[in-house]
């Protein structure tokens, strides 16, 4: 006999049937490690029991998939190229679990984003709408942080939002553009000497936002 059948037959010695099968995987779902090729409603028992089940079955079934995720978005790390309707309810169920998700779509990205702000850390290339809505999510104390997460050189939207969020975050922002630097002095922040060469459109802007300034303190 060779091995491979030997050891499929002692594995599925200790439960030869499918109600036995069953019975042991809701007692602990663990148990489903013992039986070789479990079908759809073992594989579902197991789950229901256990989530952790999951790492022992090979080629889930995709509603085995769903109903483990939803249980805990997390669990999608442990299936092997899980369904995309499978990987969106993980990551809504879980932002982080993006993290786990290969080349995830762009909605992918949008509802992990909004769910929590902190998941743009476990995308590589966040596109510029994925960055401003993380933005708009996050607590302006919190700013600098995200800030330290995107590439050195932002997008000239995405740090005017960075700006009107937080002003302080204009020390966080390599090579900020004079838009930005504006936004940071309208909003309180003499940051002047960030300004490289400016032109004298440049100037009158700031000379507008001073005198703006100026005329709010009389009133």
């Amino acid at each position: 006999m060779h091995y491979q059948e030997f050891l499929d037959k002692m594995e599925n010695k200790t439960y030869p049937t499918k109600e036995s099968q069953l019975q042991a995987v809701r007692q602990r779902g663990d148990d489903i490690k013992h039986i070789r090729n479990p079908d759809k409603e073992v594989q579902m028992a197991a789950v229901l029991s256990d989530h952790l089940a999951i790492t022992h079955i090979h080629n889930p079934d995709k509603e085995v998939q769903m109903v483990t995720v939803t249980r805990n978005g997390y669990m999608i790390r442990y299936i092997d190229n899980a369904d995309r309707d499978v990987q969106y309810e993980a990551v809504k169920r879980n932002p982080m679990a993006i993290e786990y998700v290969n080349n995830p779509t762009k909605k992918m990205q949008m509802l992990a984003v909004t769910g929590n702000y902190l998941a743009i850390n476990k995308i590589k290339t966040p596109s510029i709408k994925v960055q401003l809505e993380a933005l708009r999510n996050c607590p302006s104390a919190d700013v600098c942080i995200l800030l330290s997460t995107f590439n050195s050189h932002v997008n000239k939207e995405v740090q005017i939002a960075v700006i009107k969020k937080n002003s302080h975050a204009i020390d966080y922002i390599f090579q900020p553009c004079n838009e930005a630097i504006l936004e940071a002095i309208k909003q309180g922040n003499n940051c002047f000497e960030r300004i490289k060469n400016p032109d004298e459109i440049t100037v009158k802007k700031i000379k507008k936002i001073m005198l703006s300034k100026k005329n709010e303190k009389h009133y």
